[in-house]
């Protein structure tokens, strides 16, 4: 179906005469708090030895398996949430949202291609800066990394972070903040908690996410810009919950398997500073101006 006008209010989505008063009052501290609790526990076994537990070992796919589990934390608390509150017909105005294909193509082609682009004018920067890229970078075809894309892109889709996170971040706490506030501030707000949320992943080992606070301080920065211009795609489109999702896929997929920018970043700051300069530039002449500022509409 078409992108259509969905309810951005914070009470709306809780209509059902039954639902708990504490849920009607305090809807988005409930996400919040829940999210991050079904995570801690649900990952325990893996954050253990940061608490100095040693007893605890699970084997490398059992750790992969528990971490995936604690990564549905968002969507499976959004979803729960939206069953108390408005039962299942909330559920399915929820989960509907990930259906609406029928939007411009150039919507796709901005959610899919635009984490290459940043990427790429970063390292075009890097270099005019008199720095030098790896010979896998400068050596590879270009058609390898498009391969690469489109093989690994419904692995990030289906595992992990979009269908995991999404219905969380932006199908559920968004809408909340943008009952009262700016596209700009409600994306800043979202993207504070959703990297504090991975904030465990940089101490545990082996999960790809990273190590220390360092390379935390990047993934916060870059991750707060990228919901900014997340929300303001979720705005324009009327609540379309499928381009946030491909455009999280996009992310996770062009940063993690396309472009080798990570070892990169182990090294050395100033690529990863100037893409992550890049993406709050483009989140602010995107976002900051009077298209972006316009309230979305309450259909």
């Amino acid at each position: 179906m078409a992108a259509e006008s969905v309810s951005f209010g914070s009470r709306q989505d809780v209509t059902r005469p039954g639902a708990p008063g504490w849920l009607k009052r305090h809807s988005l501290g409930a996400f919040f708090v829940l999210t991050f609790a079904y995570s801690y526990i649900v990952g325990f076994p893996l954050l253990a030895p940061i608490f100095g537990i040693s007893f605890i070992h699970l084997p490398p796919l059992v750790a992969l398996g528990v971490q995936l589990l604690a990564a549905w934390a968002p969507t499976l608390t959004a979803i729960g949430l939206t069953y108390l509150g408005s039962g299942v017909t909330g559920v399915r105005r929820l989960l509907v949202r990930l259906t609406w294909w029928r939007v411009g193509v150039g919507w796709y082609a901005f959610v899919l291609l635009t984490p290459a682009v940043v990427i790429l004018a970063g390292l075009g920067l890097h270099t005019l800066l008199g720095g030098a890229l790896p010979a896998s970078i400068r050596l590879t075809p270009w058609s390898v990394p498009v391969l690469q894309f489109l093989t690994a892109f419904p692995l990030y889709l289906f595992v992990g972070g979009p269908l995991g996170e999404e219905l969380g971040w932006r199908g559920y706490a968004l809408p909340r903040l943008l009952a009262n506030q700016s596209v700009f501030r409600s994306g800043l707000v979202v993207g504070v908690i959703w990297a504090l949320w991975h904030l465990p992943l940089f101490w545990i080992p082996h999960s790809g996410s990273g190590s220390g606070w360092g390379e935390f301080g990047w993934f916060f920065l870059q991750l707060t810009g990228w919901s900014v211009l997340s929300a303001w795609v979720y705005a324009r489109t009327k609540g379309n919950l499928l381009l946030c999702v491909l455009f999280h896929a996009a992310i996770n997929t062009t940063f993690s398997a396309v472009l080798p920018v990570a070892p990169m970043y182990a090294r050395q700051d100033r690529p990863i500073l100037l893409t992550d300069l890049l993406i709050w530039a483009v989140a602010i002449v995107i976002v900051l101006n009077p298209l972006g500022r316009k309230s979305p509409s309450h259909g």
